[in-house]
């Protein structure tokens, strides 16, 4: 998996942002969608009631663009670089074959972590291809690029081998 690819955001209430924290809060029915360059890269597709997300401009270059690039590099449509992300409410997170729920979830885009938590409870689940529960975690960390899972915290596993 690259870290190239198309960025996607839904919400159903607000979108506010913060330019004195670099921060983008979006809430209600939140949706993240994800694809890879890679065309048989399998979408990555999360949910949740609220976003946070805190953001920085891209370095500027060097040199100063000419021409349309000039241009576009003030307009409102410019990038932003994403910090860190965390969501809460109702997470569920799809990427390829995995599938888990949680309460909270964290995302650091440098390291390529997330960090799916749960609260009382209710506990992260994580379930398999036949979308069955295979274990619930009061954490889970996973690596987005290798598609690992790096660590857990009290899982119980409970599908039948």
């Amino acid at each position: 998996m690259s870290m190239r690819g198309v960025l996607a955001f839904q919400w159903n209430q607000n979108l506010n942002y913060d330019e004195s924290k670099n921060q983008v809060v979006m809430t209600g029915g939140v949706v993240v969608a994800r694809q890879d360059q890679d065309p048989k890269a399998e979408p990555t597709r999360m949910t949740g009631d609220t976003l946070i997300a805190d953001v920085e401009q891209p370095p500027q270059p060097a040199t100063k663009p000419t021409g349309k690039a000039a241009n576009a590099a003030g307009s409102p449509e410019s990038k932003m670089n994403i910090k860190k992300v965390h969501v809460e409410g109702n997470v569920e997170v799809f990427s390829g074959t995995m599938h888990v729920k949680a309460e909270t979830m964290d995302y650091d885009p440098q390291k390529h972590t997330m960090i799916a938590r749960g609260a009382g409870r209710r506990r992260v689940q994580k379930f398999n291809e036949r979308n069955q529960e295979e274990a619930s975690f009061d954490e889970f960390v996973y690596d987005t690029v290798k598609g690992t899972v790096i660590s857990s915290k009290n899982g119980v596993f409970t599908q039948d081998k």
